[in-house]
């Protein structure tokens, strides 16, 4: 009976050993592990309402930083901090990373909630201008909240005593292999005008210089990780209309047991270490800079040991311009296009119908010399072309030219083709420009000087009318006077024998 009490209090103690939480030992990392702690190397105070100190304030003056919310004679402050640290040169994988704060003095009002939160922040540098925003959704952040009087009276709580957050997720997220930089924004219960606020010793502390804020991380030293490797591809090709690409991505980690565990993209390769950590994945999408032109993506991988890869870019051209151009008809039509900086113009389309195309989209290479067949009948005819460049793009703005048909021939009138005259001729013609005998002549213009004459008139769209006719006026003249002279002289005979001929009557 004793040995089978024996064997079950062993049994008991067992099982309490293997399911009590805080008994079980912690997995070590393969090779061991090393902690150091850093020393802030910066931090700065935001006032936000204070009457008098409204701005970015550092510390030199108490050697404090205040966090929460104050509601005094000096206002309804919202009071923040920034710390930032330098973690050098990498020691290994993080395994743990705690934010260590040492508290000056707890401001706390009865019935009321007073916290801190600690957050990661993509900033690497504090400055006195600039306050770096608060991500109030961030997911890499941690809390404290203060006891309240009721649990804790009024008095020296938590003075000169150290609060700690756990910040391992935030540096991870906001550090790398070449980002060793990383701030950590502070603010209290900002809900609530009432809440208080904590007094925690800065960099500039009188007191202990143990007070000043640190950041104690445990490294994993074991073997060295490998980096992830992978690439991916723009699923748009070359180029692209569209802002929001598609992209297919690998990856692969070397290290056995190791994966790749997350991605991030940027639109240049100084904005990667601010970008935001995303599960890996084999396809994502990626929102392009605005403007045309080509634009380059840069992407990153990180493996389940936070070892970052280097990076790979793939270079698209966003083009979302229409192309322009021109149109002019004349004997050998003429075509003008361009698509600027973008992707080129590659096919076109013609009609004779505004706003409805009479020819599928054909290649621009068959445009130039292209014979196109005008509405039947005179008058004036317009020609319409649209252009697509090879994302897709195609202008909207009519693009047109127009052009008189013509295919009748200038009238000549009051002369008659291969006529003699014997008198003066004014040819007339009713369009166009003439030429007489190859001079220019006008229409209208009397043609006193015997010869034989060929008219030539042409008119704008180049048809042509032609008479030829002779001028005798002046030879007939000079015969019709001999003749008189002749009668006359006869008659001044008065030759009685003599009859007046038929052509002195």
């Amino acid at each position: 009976m004793k040995e089978r009490i024996l064997i079950l209090f062993m049994t008991i103690v067992i099982v309490f050993t293997i399911i009590t939480p805080g008994l079980v030992p912690r997995a070590e990392a393969v090779g061991g592990t090393v902690t150091k702690s850093y020393t802030a190397t910066m931090d700065t105070m935001e006032l936000n309402g204070h009457i008098q100190f409204d701005g970015i304030h550092d510390n030199d003056g108490d050697g404090f930083l205040s966090i929460g919310r104050s509601n005094d004679e000096f206002g309804n402050v919202r009071q923040r901090a920034g710390i930032t640290f330098d973690l050098g040169v990498p020691e290994g994988s993080i395994v743990s990373a705690e934010l260590v704060l040492t508290v000056a003095t707890v401001i706390r009002n009865p019935n009321h909630t007073l916290y801190m939160e600690a957050r990661g922040s993509a900033a690497n540098d504090l400055n006195y201008v600039t306050f770096p925003s608060l991500d109030t959704n961030s997911p890499y952040s941690d809390k404290f909240t203060a006891k309240s009087t009721a649990e804790v009276p009024m008095g020296t709580y938590l003075q000169n005593q150290s609060i700690t957050f756990n910040v391992k997720s935030a540096i991870d997220a906001f550090t790398d292999i070449s980002d060793r930089k990383i701030t950590f924004m502070l603010n209290g219960n900002e809900t609530d005008a009432d809440s208080g606020w904590f007094s925690i010793h800065s960099l500039e502390t009188y007191g202990n210089v143990a007070y000043r804020p640190k950041l104690v991380v445990t490294y994993e030293t074991g073997p060295v990780n490998t980096p992830p490797t992978g690439s991916f591809t723009i699923m748009e090709g070359a180029m692209t209309s569209t802002s929001t690409v598609n992209l297919s991505v690998t990856g692969s980690d070397p290290d056995a047991g190791d994966s790749v565990t997350h991605m991030r993209f940027a639109n240049n390769a100084a904005n990667l270490s601010a970008a935001s950590w995303l599960p890996f994945s084999n396809t994502a999408t990626f929102s392009l800079s605005g403007g045309d032109g080509s634009k380059t993506i840069y992407m990153q991988l990180r493996d389940s040991n936070n070892g970052i890869s280097a990076n790979s870019s793939q270079t698209i051209l966003l083009d979302q311009t229409a192309p322009t151009g021109t149109l002019i008809i004349n004997e050998g039509a003429s075509w003008t296009y361009t698509d600027g900086s973008g992707s080129g113009v590659e096919q076109a389309r013609l009609s004779n119908i505004n706003g409805s195309w009479q020819t599928s989209w054909f290649n621009i290479a068959d445009l130039n010399g292209r014979s196109w067949v005008l509405p039947a009948g005179e008058g004036a005819k317009t020609v319409y072309v649209q252009y697509r460049d090879k994302v897709g793009n195609s202008n909207s703005s009519v693009i047109s030219s127009t052009i008189t048909v013509d295919t009748i021939a200038p009238i000549i009138s009051n002369v008659v083709n291969n006529k003699a005259y014997n008198s003066t001729v004014t040819p007339l013609f009713n369009e166009g420009s003439g030429l007489l005998n190859g001079n220019p002549y006008s229409s209208g213009t009397t043609i006193t000087q015997d010869g034989a004459y060929t008219l030539f008139v042409t008119d704008s769209a180049g048809n042509g009318a032609m008479v030829s006719f002779d001028v005798t006026y002046r030879a007939g003249s000079n015969e019709r006077r001999n003749i008189q002279s002749e009668c006359n002289s006869h008659l001044q005979r008065r030759d009685s024998d003599l009859k007046r001929s038929s052509f002195c009557e």
